[in-house]
């Protein structure tokens, strides 16, 4: 009686150690390294790179370069003018408009210094509104009254047609470009030098100083 219970311990003993190491197999059959596996489907996707990218990355470089060429544009537009010192000067037009002597540099210049009681001065008006008509867009002509009141100035200065008219009555710029006599005329190249003047009496042809240099 004692034999055959013990034989009985024995063999459920045997039975369940057949199932475990079974049970154990199969778990590592089903991963091929021990570990356990995951279910169907509930593997995490890798991250994929963005289609998009590409086509930013271009975009964002096209915009640095049109920034880049901008700004270098805005550079070069924003160089000093070199202007001579004989032209840095402020007046009045006889509008009343601020007007900087340097705005002349780039284009040829007349100046005609006149004064309102001038005969010769009056007499030369046709002939200085056709240099302004012939070189409008070409050539600046720019009259400055002086040596006399603003009033005088202005009024004989409201006649003139196609050129800036200065008010100088305190003689600020006749003094700048040393005139001593009325009427005169200072011719300037586009680089504010002056090339020629001529005062009263002298027989200049300012058509053609003009011409020579635009050509």
């Amino acid at each position: 009686m004692y034999a055959r219970h013990v034989l009985a311990l024995l063999m459920a003993f045997v039975v369940a150690a057949v199932i475990g190491g079974c049970s154990a197999q199969s778990q590592t059959d089903s991963t091929g390294d021990g570990s356990p596996t995951s279910p169907p489907g509930s593997q995490t996707a890798e991250p994929t790179a963005d289609a998009d990218e590409p086509s930013r990355a271009d975009a964002s470089s096209e915009a640095a370069s049109e920034e880049a060429a901008a700004t270098e544009a805005g550079g070069a537009e924003e160089e000093d003018v070199d202007v001579p010192e004989l032209l840095q000067f402020e007046a009045t037009t006889l509008d009343g408009a601020a007007f900087d002597g340097s705005s002349l540099v780039g284009k040829p210049t007349v100046l005609w210094f006149w004064a309102p009681w001038c005969t010769t001065c009056i007499g030369q008006i046709p002939q200085v509104e056709a240099l302004a008509a012939q070189y409008a867009g070409e050539a600046n002509v720019v009259g400055v009254g002086g040596l006399d009141s603003d009033s005088a100035i202005e009024d004989f200065a409201a006649d003139l047609d196609g050129l800036t008219s200065l008010v100088d009555d305190e003689g600020a710029i006749w003094q700048r470009f040393e005139i001593i006599e009325q009427s005169s005329f200072v011719i300037l190249d586009a680089d504010g030098q002056e090339v020629a003047r001529s005062g009263y009496g002298d027989d200049v042809d300012l058509s053609s100083e003009v011409a020579g240099l635009l050509n």
